[in-house]
């Protein structure tokens, strides 16, 4: 291997004065300077309020080489200047050039939530050619997979969902699982709809309208019978993975209000018969969720639950957790007895 971890002081960690970013700069306090000063101004701060929160990113470490002329504790950053430069101003307020923006991070390190390290893990490589592929893999986009490929909408919406939280596109995520878990769609046909298109015919009444759909604070219900309801969602999905329905096609209120009826018509639908409201849940919500848990204590004894003369089975026991259904359970259980 060409390069080595090293942990080094960031007092020893230089400023790299050719960085990209800014070009050429005479000395350290003038890249300080552009920093503190320039269009990363408010970048830089938001940065250094987010490692005094957290702390800096250890996923991600400064890419250094030794600096020249025999100073062979000292050594250039190539890669984090940003964050370097931060945790000195840290460290150190007054060294920011700007009046201002020092009295921030005065303010910023003063009252940091974690311990700010004086050190850092670097990946140290000998030289600028050494480094250089690795810094335009960084900084270079996708470079075909070979780079850093970034998020899209879908795949900050679904990590939202994993994290517990529901995104702009969480409807829109609702559906597509719902196609996908029902196999109206497949997982490859799914991957190639986006997802902000998705959300804008969900977000219009006129095709809510003629698939058989309700939208309520970001959650969907299904009020067509399920055979036409499975179609018109498939037949609509399934339009949008071609490729050919894309943003400028679907933009207006009056493009998405003929883009269905002209599917509709085309795959000759008909019309559906409503139902009351079936809401379309991911697979992980279940009653739980609602402040009720239940637990069946006894085996089923096979016998039909339509002819029991109770609402509930005397077998089973039921903690609810949230006050006012265990008031209206409370009530129902009155009328049993």
């Amino acid at each position: 291997m060409n390069f080595q971890k090293k942990i080094i002081p960031i007092e020893s960690l230089l400023l790299d004065p050719e960085n990209a970013r800014h070009g050429e700069q005479d000395d350290q306090n003038a890249v300080l300077k552009w920093m503190s000063t320039g269009k990363d101004k408010a970048k830089v701060i938001i940065l250094a309020q987010s490692i005094a929160k957290n702390g800096p990113n250890p996923s991600e470490l400064p890419i250094v080489i030794p600096a020249g002329d025999g100073e062979q504790r000292l050594y250039i950053v190539l890669e984090g200047n940003r964050r370097i430069a931060v945790m000195k101003m840290l460290h150190d307020p007054d060294k920011c050039p700007d009046n201002k923006v020092r009295a921030l991070f005065h303010k910023i390190s003063k009252s940091a939530q974690v311990t700010l390290p004086n050190e850092m893990e670097c990946v140290v490589y000998p030289d600028f050619e050494t480094a250089a592929m690795w810094i335009q893999l960084r900084h270079q986009g996708e470079q075909q997979g070979a780079g850093i490929v970034n998020w899209g909408a879908k795949e900050t919406e679904y990590f939202a969902k994993r994290l517990g939280r529901r995104g702009r596109y969480n409807a829109a995520t609702l559906l597509l699982d719902y196609a996908t878990n029902k196999n109206i769609i497949t997982q490859e046909e799914s991957n190639r709809i986006p997802i902000t298109n998705v959300t804008r015919l969900i977000n219009s009444p006129d095709v809510r309208r003629e698939i058989g759909l309700h939208q309520r604070e970001g959650k969907l219900s299904r009020v067509a019978d399920e055979e036409y309801f499975d179609i018109a969602v498939g037949d609509m999905l399934k339009a949008l993975s071609s490729g050919y329905w894309t943003v400028s096609k679907l933009k207006s209120r009056t493009l998405r209000e003929g883009f269905i009826k002209k599917i509709k018509e085309e795959k000759n639908w008909g019309a559906y018969e409503l139902k009351d409201e079936t809401p379309i849940t991911d697979e992980s919500e279940n009653v739980s969720k609602a402040g009720v848990e239940y637990k069946q204590e006894k085996k089923y004894s096979g016998r039909d639950p339509l002819k029991r003369k109770t609402p509930f089975s005397s077998s089973a026991t039921i903690k609810i957790l949230n006050k006012r259904l265990r008031i209206i359970f409370q009530e129902l259980k009155k009328d049993q007895c």
